[in-house]
């Protein structure tokens, strides 16, 4: 029940109309009924101050012999029934004087006069034989000063006022569910529509799949929620694409290299078969070989997987990265001979939370890059200081629209370079996991005269400003 967001926006919608709604009528009820019965009282006591200005008026008239006291009585009590109305007369000492013909007992109220006070009129139910129920009751007290006082109760029936309250009650009563029922519809008729955008985003979205990734959610022309959530979803699918794009670029790269050394591998071991036992050795020397490039561009792969999985650096301890900087130029010292290349190592002393073995490997990543790629008799430039850690080489210099795209996995400037020189492109990309492990960054910038790889990490100094940072 109410799985839908368009049924709990509808239940909710209603629910709130349906407090208001409720309130409302009670109130209205309130309001009607107070000011009602604020209105039957008022009148009540103006009919009874009438009456009792007409009671002083015949009573004069009484005095001066203009009529006799049965005609004064009966002329009286014609007034109450022209007023719809009860009426007893008393004298101050409680003697009744008259009272509507309608009324049974002696009083309206089965005994003496009430004294006139707040609050001023009840209500009484009177048992009357053609009209029982209950009355509002107004006491009042008047005299003209020549004459002892007089009190007048006075009183009307409530039955048609509380007619018309029920009636408005039961009709609002009625109105209410009516009311429910209408905002209920309306309300789900709004929902369903304000919500139209998200039915057709849903919709595409079900349609795009894994090679579908090109299409994209209609921006909707208006400012608001909606907008914002498609152009949310553009972006995100743009960089699926991306990610899909990178990931078969990748799978294709990393078949291309593993099928190479199988290929070479396979070829020999064939060839070898029925050969001399010197034939076979040298196959079997150069499969070796072979299955060690294999097993490096695996090595290498798994160290990006698990980059990528986040579970690349694990205990990590002081490393001694100016130690590590040396060892790696002791070690490339041949290499970089054999192409007439010196390397100038200029150390200070830094230290590093990490993995040592991540960061030699790191450094070597580099060191060897620039033995790989530099100019035959240039130099080979390695530095460690507080600032973080250069590699430089002086061989050609990278075209600025490779810049951005050097630490991509298998990524190569010049693909026809790949025959001449080892490697799966794969070292940079290395590199930039290590460091970015490590909660660092790493950067280049290319110019005629150097090419230099920065390397800066958490606690060191700030770097120089660079050309490209690696993203």
């Amino acid at each position: 029940m109410l799985k839908s967001l368009k049924s709990r926006l509808t239940f909710l919608y209603v629910g709130i109309f349906a407090l208001f709604v409720v309130a409302f009528s009670l109130g209205v009820h309130a309001l009607a009924a107070a000011r009602v019965w604020k209105d039957f009282d008022r009148d009540l006591d103006r009919d009874a101050r009438v009456f009792s200005t007409l009671v002083l008026e015949e009573s004069a008239e009484l005095d001066r012999g203009e009529h006799t006291r049965e005609n004064w009585l009966d002329e009286l009590k014609s007034y109450p029934e022209s007023m719809h109305a009860l009426a007893t007369l008393y004298t101050a000492d409680g003697k009744v004087l008259f009272r509507s013909r309608d009324l049974a007992a002696a009083s309206l109220h089965g005994g003496g006069p009430r004294p006139p006070g707040p609050p001023g009129i009840r209500t009484e139910y009177l048992n009357l034989a053609y009209r029982p129920g209950d009355y509002r009751v107004v006491t009042v007290a008047f005299g003209d000063g020549r004459q002892p006082a007089l009190v007048l109760e006075f009183a009307r029936s409530t039955a048609g006022l509380s007619r018309f309250l029920r009636r408005m009650g039961l009709e609002l009563l009625a109105a209410v569910p009516l009311l429910i029922v209408l905002a209920s519809l309306a309300g789900y008729f709004f929902v369903k529509r304000a919500l139209r955008p998200v039915d057709e985003m849903a919709g595409l979205a079900r349609e795009i799949s894994a090679g579908d990734l090109a299409r994209r959610i209609p921006i909707p022309a208006s400012e608001g929620e909606f907008r914002q959530l498609a152009l949310t979803i553009n972006g995100m699918l743009s960089r699926l694409e991306e990610a899909f794009a990178r990931m078969r670029t990748f799978t294709a790269n990393a078949a291309h290299e593993l099928r190479t050394p199988i290929s070479t591998i396979r070829t020999a071991l064939e060839t070898s078969v029925g050969r001399s036992s010197s034939e076979m050795e040298e196959a079997i020397q150069d499969a070796l070989e072979d299955l060690g490039r294999l097993s490096e561009i695996t090595e290498r792969l798994f160290l990006l997987a698990r980059a990528d999985a986040g579970r690349l650096l694990g205990a990590t301890k002081p490393v001694d990265l100016a130690e590590i900087a040396r060892q790696i130029a002791e070690a490339f010292e041949g290499p970089a001979a054999a192409k007439g290349m010196t390397i100038e190592c200029a150390t200070e002393p830094f230290t590093v939370d990490g993995d040592a073995a991540l960061m030699r490997r790191a450094i070597h990543n580099l060191v060897e890059n620039a033995v790989k790629y530099g100019r035959k008799g240039g130099r080979i430039r390695l530095r460690v200081s507080p600032a973080g850690l250069e590699v430089g080489n002086d061989g050609p210099a990278i075209p600025p629209e490779h810049l951005p795209r050097l630490f991509d996995r298998f990524y190569r400037i010049d693909p026809a370079r790949s025959d001449r020189i080892p490697g799966a492109g794969l070292g940079l990309a290395i590199v930039k996991s290590i460091i970015e492990a490590h909660g660092g960054r790493v950067v280049v910038e290319s110019t005629p005269e150097m090419t230099v790889f920065r390397i800066s990490l958490k606690g060191a100094g700030p770097t120089r400003p660079v050309a490209v940072p690696v993203k």
